[in-house]
């Protein structure tokens, strides 16, 4: 259940010289599973089984995001595994030559 919120705030700057306009936007998302306080608590007036569910699905959603991870891990060990031999092997041939 990502959530995204843009913000912007506009500040009109002005000297004696000259005026200008600033603006500055905010992009945030929220990646986590769960919903709001308050969203929680609509849901439980619907079915109070839900927020159990959510917690559940939140876990679940965490363990395979900590498997993901740890597969990418190792994939970067095994590349870099890899090009450590690949350098070594080079350097000894080039001595060789």
């Amino acid at each position: 259940m990502s959530k995204q919120e843009i913000k912007t705030r506009q500040t009109n700057v002005s000297t004696p010289d000259s005026r200008g306009h600033q603006v500055e936007q905010t992009y945030t998302v929220d990646d986590s599973f769960l919903p709001s306080p308050n969203e929680l608590r609509e849901y439980k007036e619907i079915n109070p089984e839900i927020v159990k569910l959510l917690i559940d699905a939140s876990k679940k959603e965490q363990e395979h995001r900590h498997y993901i991870d740890k597969q990418k891990i190792k994939a970067i060990n095994k590349d870099s595994g890899s090009m450590h031999t690949i350098n070594i092997l080079g350097m000894v041939f080039r001595f060789l030559l």
